[in-house]
């Protein structure tokens, strides 16, 4: 019979592990359509007018999650929630166009570009 008489510990395990070196979370800077595209330009982007955007938006303030804790102050909080629905509505809006949309071949596009 075999006789083990070696105790193996954590730091064994370090050598075996590869230490995997993390990137640095990077931030997009966000666009405000809201502020940026005049009333026509946003209802042609959107097919909505800023004030129904903002009814909207009122009616599901609760429900919006955000994935990370960045905030700085109550209006960069609003503008976020703003770009938030502004971006679901267009995700929307392809879905709907498009029947075969991918969303992870469109993610994977637009990180091609970058």
């Amino acid at each position: 019979m075999a006789c083990y008489n070696f105790v193996l510990s954590s730091s064994d395990d370090e050598d075996i592990i590869p230490h995997y070196n993390r990137r640095e979370r990077r931030f997009k800077e966000l666009v405000n359509y809201f502020e940026v595209l005049d009333e026509l330009e946003f209802k042609m982007r959107f097919r909505l007018s800023k004030q129904t955007v903002l009814l909207i938006l009122e009616q599901i303030r609760e429900e919006l999650v955000f994935l990370t804790n960045r905030i700085i102050s109550q209006q960069w909080v609003i503008s976020v929630e703003l770009v938030q629905l502004l971006h679901t509505i267009l995700y929307i809006e392809l879905v709907q166009l498009l029947p075969d949309f991918d969303p992870i071949i469109l993610d994977f596009q637009i990180q091609k570009r970058k």
